[in-house]
């Protein structure tokens, strides 16, 4: 099983037919309420990439209807797990322009209380993988996610985080530097560059994915680099939620391999699996 942990963030998605620039009135072609965020994007793409493989999802949500709108479509798809509702959820106005450009504004939103530390307990029967939301390592939902993570590893579980923007970095670091070890670290180039000098330990596989640039994978153990560049990785990606979904792909590949890729040719199927998901519709 592959549990993925954090938010269910709800995105108010607004196609518009010119660019929206400053000064400008906007009209919207269309309007759509979505999921956002890593918990809806990579464990959907998880599943859509195998889906004899058990996903799951623990964490939180908002407790309004279009979270449980949200919610509900994610089961319809066979992701199991538990959200808990919580007042005020996260939520995000998106903003799309004609080229699949877009601008993401994300409402203020403050849980009510702390998550109490034992608030994400392992599921049973346990995952083989749990994957970590990086933007959730802050103050309100970091020792619940840092502590489910310590269970874990415990455990035997492997982990894999997909690291917060470098702006959203330093309120995170408390967190981020409990972590155990990972075994990937999956994120843009300046997210990695960012987060890897505060981690405990380095992770067994660092992979930098940035839109339709070279998806690159450096080991720690053993120590090897490589570079993907194929016809895949210029396709047209639908913007929002690519990379998350990138990483769903690579996670399902993984969990279905019968050994950690280690070598080349292993790791460019993972990366093509990656590039696959990331090309699925939001």
């Amino acid at each position: 099983m592959l549990l993925i942990a954090g938010k269910l963030v709800v995105d108010e998605i607004f196609r518009c037919a010119v660019a929206p620039l400053p000064g400008t009135a906007q009209r919207a072609v269309t309007v759509q309420v979505s999921g956002g965020g890593q918990v809806w994007h990579t464990a959907r793409a998880a599943k859509a990439d195998s889906p004899d493989l058990a996903v799951a999802v623990i964490g939180w949500r908002g407790d309004d209807a279009s979270a449980d709108q949200v919610f509900g479509l994610l089961r319809a798809q066979r992701v199991d797990g538990e959200l808990r509702p919580l007042p005020q959820g996260s939520t995000a106005v998106v903003l799309v322009a004609p080229d699949g450009e877009r601008t993401i504004v994300s409402r203020p939103h403050v849980l009510a209380t702390r998550l109490p530390v034992d608030a994400l307990a392992l599921p049973v029967p346990a995952p083989s993988w749990v994957h970590l939301d990086g933007y959730d390592l802050g103050e309100r939902s970091g020792d619940a996610m840092v502590r489910l993570a310590l269970s874990a590893a415990e455990a035997g579980i492997r982990l894999s985080l997909e690291p917060p923007s470098p702006a959203g970095l330093p309120v995170r670091l408390p967190w981020l530097r409990s972590l155990p070890p990972l075994q990937l670290l999956s994120g843009r180039p300046d997210e990695i560059a960012a987060l890897l000098p505060e981690l405990s330990a380095p992770p067994t596989a660092v992979v930098e994915h940035d839109g339709p640039r070279p998806v690159v994978v450096r080991l720690s153990r053993p120590r090897a680099s490589f570079s993907f560049d194929d016809a895949a990785s210029t396709e047209s990606f639908p913007a929002i939620g690519a990379g998350d979904r990138f990483t769903g792909g690579m996670l399902a590949a993984i969990c279905q391999a019968p050994k950690f890729p280690a070598v080349e040719h292993e790791w460019a199927a993972v990366v093509h699996r990656g590039k696959r998901a990331a090309a699925l519709a939001r």
